[in-house]
């Protein structure tokens, strides 16, 4: 335009770093025993990736993918974290991961055994995960208690010797990655054989009859 004399004056043009965008699924629960699992991560940024980390590695252990694997019962936080870029801000999101015990499975099955005048000796087992072996990641042993068969008593510790048919229970207390367990199964303890064998006697008509004698 003739009328105007045109100046020029400058001005700052900015671009600001975009948000990361960065997204994850926020808890887990999981059972100790539990296959490995990767946590549910998503990003706007595809300059870096997110890293991954374990505030308590005694309860899960993560590798900078996400990866988690579970190490023992508890609840831990897991940092997921990324840097500040050229073009995206720095972004942190937490995940929460609770690790619940796993229960032991008790083998105790009905059992037939024949009456020796000792307590009774039952066959059981404790299956845990990982093939651990009871006893090395828990406490004690496991303990059995008995009633009458098909009764409501209270159970008596211990097993029983006498000859009859009782209901026999197997118990362990909660230690370690495991909570408290039983099971519980029949135990018929059947009469021994008693043979008695009398002793050969001789007398003589009319006198007195000998002292009878008998081996069992």
């Amino acid at each position: 335009n003739s009328n105007y004399e045109v100046t020029f004056v400058p001005a700052v043009f900015t671009i600001k770093r975009a948000d990361a965008g960065l997204t994850v699924t926020e808890s887990y629960t999981k059972t100790y025993g539990d296959d490995s699992f990767d946590i549910a991560i998503s990003a706007t940024s595809t300059e870096i990736k997110p890293v991954c980390t374990s505030n308590n590695e005694d309860v899960v252990t993560v590798n900078a993918a996400g990866k988690v694997t579970i190490k023992n019962i508890g609840t831990t936080t897991i940092t997921v974290s990324m840097d500040k870029t050229e073009n995206y801000n720095a972004s942190t999101k937490t995940v929460t991961v609770k690790v619940n015990p796993a229960t032991p499975v008790i083998d105790l099955v009905d059992q037939t055994v024949t009456y020796t005048g000792e307590t009774a000796k039952v066959v059981s087992s404790v299956g845990l995960k990982y093939n651990e072996a009871y006893g090395k990641v828990t406490t004690g042993d496991l303990k059995y208690s008995y009633r009458t068969y098909g009764s409501t008593d209270e159970f008596t510790e211990g097993l029983p010797k006498d000859a009859g048919t009782y209901e026999m229970k197997a118990s362990m207390a909660a230690a370690g990655n495991y909570p408290a367990a039983e099971k519980t199964a029949k135990l018929t303890i059947l009469k021994k054989a008693a043979t008695v064998k009398a002793d050969n006697k001789t007398k003589v008509y009319a006198e007195a009859d000998p002292e009878l004698t008998y081996v069992a």
